[in-house]
């Protein structure tokens, strides 16, 4: 089916066809050194840790959950953006001091942090719009050197937090991990310095590979141009090399030739393909393999689904296809689900509990919920337009699965 007439959040930049010529060119494989200065991405600031102990952090997966060293973690996780657009720096500082807005995270009852990042960002971009009388300590900053502070900051107040790699072009979705002015040699470059940049840190959970393969993208077709399994692996085993003490997070796909049963599934949102094709654990060892899938409701895309007869009670027959049957032997934290929750669209309330219950029901109690930003336009965020107040529908919703949802 076609999907997204309208597209989520935030951008509409697409990849070309061109892609297949450009990987028979000779540009995937095109050396690092070519295209990626290290030198680009700034000299970390030297600011104080947290804690003055060894650092001896170790994260993992098993049993489907995941673990702090041998203590099972719930994360909690919200996704803050703004370090994946164009202004290269956490959203909303136009409007607030972010330390305000960390102290509200907290106080709210989020423990983790999903932070989407882009090439640009991780080039050591200026940063844009920010008021820098609420915001002083910014000033003067470049794009790596706020991340450092932000980081830090996350550090001192025990935080979790990852990593995800959004998007070259710091606005649009491309279809596969490379394009013909970006090899995939650029994009390990890329995920291996932002590991190797905070590999000393304890609350550095994990690393999301790529935002949303969708497209050209396939799962176990055997084809190394559109494979994303493939490229995963690749990604992941380059990542666990400079960095042992995280996780793997791997998206799932649109659409495939093969292994998908469920309809209308989301960009990245089905892992259902890795029932066929599980990841090498050869490159990315199961107990540091995360899956994740993005679920949204009717107001960023009307699948289907949500104009059948038995809708609501239809939605938990298609989760679990799309990733929970998963669930029950795999680390499954989805990285971005949501929709509006208060107002006039009752389908997205709908969804969104019903969501909310999969995930107690499964005992899928870790996620990152998207977003914390209210100017993710289509689907909103738990703040709303003024940065200060929160919907509250939502921010319960939320704070029920939080409270009910338990570890199997």
């Amino acid at each position: 089916m076609k999907l997204w007439t309208a597209i989520r959040k935030r951008w509409t930049t697409y990849l070309t066809g061109s892609v297949i010529a450009a990987i028979a060119a000779g540009l995937l494989f095109t050396p690092l050194s070519s295209l990626y200065s290290k030198a680009d991405t700034g000299t970390p600031l030297a600011l104080p840790q947290a804690q003055a102990q060894p650092l001896t952090t170790n994260y993992l997966v098993k049993n489907g959950q995941f673990y702090d060293n041998q203590t099972m973690v719930t994360l909690h996780g919200i996704n803050w953006f703004g370090f994946d657009t164009p202004d290269h720096i956490e959203h909303g500082l136009w409007a607030r001091n972010w330390y305000d807005m960390l102290d509200q995270i907290q106080a709210l009852g989020f423990n983790a942090l999903r932070i989407p990042v882009c090439a640009g960002t991780l080039d050591n971009s200026l940063v844009g719009t920010v008021d820098y009388k609420l915001n002083p300590d910014l000033v003067g900053l470049r794009s790596m050197q706020a991340l450092d502070l932000f980081v830090a900051q996350l550090e001192q107040r025990h935080l979790y937090y990852m990593f995800d790699f959004h998007s070259y072009d710091c606005g649009g979705y491309t279809e596969l991990w490379y394009t013909p002015d970006h090899p995939e040699s650029q994009w390990i470059g890329y995920l291996t310095d932002l590991a190797k940049r905070y590999k000393d840190n304890d609350y550095f959970v994990g690393l999301d590979l790529k935002n949303e393969p969708h497209g050209a993208a396939t799962w176990g077709t055997g084809n190394v141009l559109t494979d994303w399994n493939l490229a995963a692996e690749r990604a992941g085993k380059a990542v666990l090399a400079v960095n042992k003490k995280i996780t793997i997070f791997v998206e799932g796909i649109h659409t495939n030739p093969s292994c998908i049963t469920a309809d209308g599934n989301w960009w990245g949102g089905t892992i259902e393909p890795y029932n066929c094709t599980p990841i090498s654990i050869k490159s990315i060892p199961a107990n540091k393999l995360v899956l994740s899938p993005h679920i949204y409701g009717p107001s960023l895309y009307n699948q289907s689904y949500y104009s059948a007869d038995n809708f609501p009670l239809n939605l938990s027959g298609i989760w679990y296809k799309q990733f929970g049957k998963l669930a029950q032997t795999v680390a499954v934290i989805p990285g971005e689900w949501g929709g509006k929750y208060s107002g006039s669209n009752g389908k997205d309330k709908q969804v969104l509990d019903s969501l909310a219950q999969f995930f107690i029901n499964n005992h899928m109690c870790s996620s990152f919920y998207w977003a914390w930003n209210p100017n993710s336009h289509d689907v909103g965020g738990v703040l709303l337009d003024n940065w200060q107040s929160i919907d509250e529908g939502k921010l319960h919703m939320l704070q029920t699965l939080f409270t009910d949802c338990s570890a199997k």
